[in-house]
């Protein structure tokens, strides 16, 4: 993995201008052919950061993985590249504990690709997560707190003392 990530950031020191240059002094259709060229590596940039999660922050993955939302959107590339740059970060996501908004990119990634098994499977073990994870808070708080009998009391609900 280790291999892979600087061949990746190799590579996209090589296709990566700065942003005012690419904004100011090229053409449009320059503009998409950069950012066509970045979007690969910076997906495949970021499913090797993802392996190697334990040592290195899931934000950078999870950037990465933004870079190449924003350019699709922007230069209009190609959908497959919105749909895998979804699922990634959905993993990235994942991986950090924020299960909403994992969900929320799988969902989209199941409405511009709807066939694909792989991202149904995800969006199922999401839900399944979050479903845990519910029942396991409310196992944890279950007989600790109470709920006041005044209504208009902004604090309804007490922690009940030991």
């Amino acid at each position: 993995i280790d291999d892979a990530l600087g061949a990746y950031r190799r590579a996209l020191w090589h296709v990566d201008f700065d942003e005012g240059y690419v904004q100011l002094e090229m053409l449009p259709e320059h503009q998409h052919t950069v950012y066509e060229a970045q979007t690969p590596i910076r997906l495949n940039l970021a499913q090797c950061l993802l392996k190697q999660a334990g040592s290195v922050p899931v934000s950078e993955a999870a950037r990465q993985l933004d870079l190449v939302l924003e350019a699709v959107e922007k230069y209009q590339l190609d959908g497959k590249w919105q749909t895998k740059a979804l699922y990634w970060r959905a993993k990235a996501r994942l991986a950090a504990g924020v299960y909403d908004q994992a969900e929320s990119d799988l969902v989209k990634a199941v409405t511009h690709d709807p066939n694909d098994k792989l991202i149904r499977s995800a969006l199922a073990d999401v839900r399944h997560q979050r479903r845990q994870l519910r029942q396991d808070q409310r196992s944890l708080y279950q007989g600790k707190l109470v709920q006041s009998s005044n209504e208009n009391d902004d604090n309804r609900w007490r922690c009940l003392l030991s």
